[in-house]
């Protein structure tokens, strides 16, 4: 019993010292018992910009502190280098609610990252914000006006604006969905006829990017990853570099690496007689067999071009 007591008291120690105590920009600053709540992806429709949509949102408790954040799908352009902050441009601003309990508390985080925050009697509360682009983040660190005993009761509303127009809206709670959120990612290698940089980087910077990376970090942690290379670029690599294809083999048997089908070198479907559709397919999945003694089962479409009747 003693031995237990004792261990107790070293792991609430250890627990003391993972706990979040200030916000400085940084995501390991954060666990999954401080997530509260997560939301879908609504920017997708075109409706709002993906720098307003919510997409999570953490709270934690720190002596007489507040601490807050709240993720977004993306604050800066995803597909476009060098990425523009897409905060500024977007012109993004957040208000949260705290509700639940008295007082209820009214924060507003403006582009320009100043805060406001006050309660519902117009008492101010100092607050601070730090908007960190590269992770997508936005957290705020207001004081604690409740008790502990309520701030299992807190509920939290979150508002996103752009150019001072409505975006998004999630409500937290004791009660909100957090589970697991359920990802996958497939890395598109494209079509290659001579040489090309794209297995390990390009020949005046073997350290630079290519699709060595994505493999390495997969086959050091054992991650599952599933990888579409187009028939040209299977060829590619018999010539220029097979042992990146060996690799790939090796991943597919040692169970790390799936992979998906397609049309032999990549082209606009629609556009071509069935038979030859037909034959891109198949010669793409014996070449995938072939080279990596894998059967593909489903199947990219090269340049998303399927054909949808009725839209």
């Amino acid at each position: 019993m003693k031995f237990l007591r004792m261990l107790c008291v070293v792991l609430s120690f250890i627990s003391s010292l993972w706990a979040i105590d200030k916000i400085r920009g940084e995501t390991d600053d954060w666990t999954y018992d401080d997530l509260m709540a997560l939301d879908t992806v609504e920017s997708a429709e075109g409706k709002f910009p993906y720098s307003a949509d919510i997409l999570a949102f953490y709270r934690a408790f720190a002596g007489d502190k507040i601490l807050l954040r709240t993720n977004l799908v993306s604050m800066r352009t995803i597909t476009k280098e060098p990425r523009d902050n897409l905060w500024k441009k977007d012109d993004i601003s957040v208000s949260i609610r705290i509700k639940g309990a008295q007082p209820e508390v009214f924060i507003t985080i403006r582009n320009d990252g100043t805060v406001i925050a006050r309660t519902g009697d117009g008492t101010t509360l100092p607050a601070r914000a730090i908007i960190t682009t590269k992770y997508d983040m936005l957290e705020v660190e207001v004081k604690n006006p409740y008790p502990a005993p309520v701030w299992k009761d807190l509920q939290f509303e979150i508002r996103t604006y752009s150019h001072s127009a409505f975006c998004d809206y999630l409500l937290a709670t004791a009660h909100s969905p957090k589970g697991p959120a359920h990802c996958a990612f497939m890395h598109h290698g494209n079509q290659a006829l001579a040489y090309t940089d794209v297995f390990r980087g390009r020949s005046d910077d073997p350290d630079g990017s290519g699709f060595d990376e994505a493999l390495e970090i997969h086959d050091l942690y054992d991650i599952p990853i599933c990888i579409h290379m187009s028939g040209p670029l299977q060829s590619d690599a018999a010539w220029y570099d097979p042992d990146f294809n060996a690799w790939v083999a090796r991943g597919v048997s040692e169970g790390w690496i799936d992979m998906i089908g397609s049309a032999y070198a990549q082209h606009i479907m629609p556009f071509v007689q069935d038979n030859m559709n037909d034959w891109a397919v198949y010669i793409h999945r014996e070449m995938t067999h072939n080279y990596y003694n894998y059967g593909t089962k489903d199947a990219w479409v090269p340049e998303r071009t399927y054909l949808n009747p009725g839209s």
